[in-house]
């Protein structure tokens, strides 16, 4: 830890070294997931999984089992009966929907939540959800696994959102406030491999740790290779329709951007066709009812 004499110049270099010290420390507590979700997420897996287990792991934890009322009851997955159960939501959304609206809930309890950083937080969350329902887009476009892409879509700035929780630590141990947004683009590098570290500390499959560490480099094979281009591509597009992460108005996306890895990201899929109108077409509901009544005015979409 820098000495106390030393705290107030504190250089990028330094702030990097203190951040990864503090990751390699056995007294880091990363976020954690709610076991609700990871049971849902495991249910999900099954082929014989009924109605009743998903609505019963999600009623173990009443702010999820919330949420996915909330968003059963919203204009965008409005019936002709009003949704009264947990049971009833499950049935409304579907079990892929109700998946991944509790994974959705899920990070932003465990991870988008908190006083300190709040602009940076709202960014990251925003930017995740619309490159899991993109990428979950992409993949149904592309014959790929539409669930595994929405998962590491949502989780692939994970490592962001351990970063920020890092600053915040520093900032108390120093007593003084590391500002954030000075120091992202020289912390940016660190999220990969610190998504992958979370997600196997989560529990997450094997795919998913893979494509955590490497969705910036697609230096991957098979199956994970493919779900790593689904969030490449979908990143990009979220930068299109204005969810890119931001920090002080600044687009955090160099890599999305490289127009030699979206080349790359095509070909792996084997996309012929652009993609993006029939990706933009399927993702209007969710990702509307996801981020809000904002989203309908979107023209993009």
């Amino acid at each position: 830890m820098l000495a106390r004499a030393n705290r107030r110049s504190i250089s990028h270099e330094s702030v990097l070294a203190e951040v990864k010290s503090l990751f390699q420390s056995p007294t880091w507590r990363p976020p954690t997931f709610p076991a609700a979700a990871m049971e849902l997420l495991s249910l999900t897996e099954r082929e014989d999984m009924e109605i009743g287990q998903a609505a019963d792991a999600l009623g173990r934890d009443p702010v999820l089992a919330a949420q996915v009322v909330k968003r059963a009851r919203s204009a965008a997955y409005a019936g002709r009966q009003v949704v009264s159960t947990l049971k009833e939501a499950v049935v409304r959304l579907g079990v892929s929907g109700t998946r991944n609206v509790a994974l959705e809930s899920a990070m932003t309890m465990s991870c988008f939540t908190g006083s300190q950083n709040a602009a940076l937080r709202e960014s990251l969350r925003r930017h995740s959800v619309a490159v899991a329902h993109l990428a979950r887009g992409t993949a149904v476009v592309a014959g790929a696994s539409p669930e595994q892409s929405f998962l590491c879509g949502l989780l692939h700035d994970l490592g962001s959102v351990a970063t920020l929780l890092a600053l915040e630590e520093l900032s108390t141990s120093w007593e003084i406030q590391v500002d954030a947004a000075e120091m992202w683009l020289h912390l940016d590098l660190l999220h990969p491999e610190q998504s992958a570290a979370i997600a196997r500390m989560w529990g997450m499959p094997d795919t998913v740790i893979d494509v955590l560490g490497h969705h910036h480099d697609l230096s991957l094979k098979g199956a994970p290779r493919t779900v790593a281009s689904t969030v490449v591509l979908a990143e990009s597009f979220a930068d299109e329709l204005g969810h890119s992460f931001r920090v002080s108005g600044q687009q955090i996306a160099v890599e999305s951007a490289d127009e030699e890895l979206l080349s790359d990201a095509r070909t792996a899929l084997m996309l012929e066709e652009d993609p993006r109108p029939v990706v933009f077409k399927q993702v209007k509901t969710p990702l509307g009812a996801a981020l809000g009544a904002d989203e309908e005015a979107r023209p993009a979409l």
